[in-house]
């Protein structure tokens, strides 16, 4: 169920993060000034208090997007998570002051923004909490089950697929291993389904959700290749640390059983995340260009 409607859980958990906002926001200048105060305060930038609240309720879901807060199963663990909730309450803080900056306006409540922003950060952090909480539970009870495709067949290999499903509270099940080549010596003692020349193949014909490189050195050489093909099939891909010499493009790094854990998060359907960033990214570099104007003219 979760992987079939996964993007309309996605737009519901980004309703429930703006919806949240909005209540927090409420909550927060209501405490400060009374009930009767709220519209009042959130004339900062329009003339109609409404259009303020519908673009402040969009732009909180829409910098989580841009940090990949809606990416189902992209971090392994909770402090993943908590960095990439801190980074995104940083970013919705600096586009809010901009704005405040840039309309000139001097009646928003500094004490409201500062109680607000860290109760933003500790709502979408309790909301995914509640969520890993939930999959985990159905996770548990064998539910929710995803496939994960271990690409070498060493004994690195092997003590990598049994740490994984040591942990069944991660609903990952190892399907089996790609061997480096036809004939080569195989650690590992679950079913080598085939070899690496051959993973497109089984991408498509088995369900695989996510993909562990856990190569020898001397494939080192075709972990950029393998990486874009599953990035292309929208393949979470999992590299550790220990096997991986070189950089490739750009992932998170988290720690996972003693392992620091390179994650590859790209697909089609963090594509909305990446249109958003980009978005993020132009309006902000408008923003920051008009602030500044007079300074470089100064200079």
């Amino acid at each position: 169920m979760i992987r079939r409607y996964g993007m309309a859980l996605r737009v519901m958990l980004a309703i429930a993060d703006g919806m949240t906002a909005v209540a927090l926001l409420f909550l927060v200048i209501a405490l400060r000034f009374g009930t009767s105060s709220v519209a009042p305060q959130l004339d900062f930038a329009f003339s109609d208090p409404r259009i303020a609240l519908v673009a402040y309720a969009a732009l909180w879901p829409f910098v989580l997007w841009t940090q990949g807060l809606y990416r189902h199963r992209a971090r392994l663990t909770v402090r993943g998570e908590v960095g990439d909730v801190l980074r995104a309450v940083t970013i919705f803080a600096a586009i809010i002051l901009s704005l405040l900056f840039a309309s000139k306006s001097s009646d928003a409540s500094r004490l409201v923004l500062i109680i607000l922003f860290p109760m933003l950060a500790l709502g979408a952090l309790a909301t995914r909490l509640m969520l890993r909480r939930t999959l985990m539970i159905l996770r548990t009870s064998g539910r929710n089950t995803r496939y994960l495709l271990v690409l070498g067949t060493t004994p690195q290999s092997q003590a990598f697929a049994d740490m994984v499903e040591g942990h069944p509270t991660l609903g990952l099940e190892v399907i089996g291993h790609l061997t480096e080549s036809a004939g080569q010596r195989s650690h590992v003692t679950r079913p080598t389904l085939g070899t690496l020349d051959q993973i497109e193949d089984i991408l498509h014909a088995r369900v695989v959700d996510e993909v562990a490189v856990c190569l020898p050195v001397n494939e080192w050489s075709r972990i950029d290749e393998i990486v874009y093909l599953c990035e292309e099939e929208g393949k979470i891909v999992r590299v550790p640390m220990y096997l991986l010499g070189h950089a490739i493009t750009t992932g998170k790094v988290e720690e996972f059983g003693g392992v620091p854990i390179y994650s590859f998060l790209s697909g089609p359907d963090r594509a909305l995340g990446l249109l958003a960033k980009r978005v993020l990214d132009i309006v902000g570099g408008a923003i920051a260009a008009i602030i500044l104007t007079p300074v470089m003219l100064a200079i």
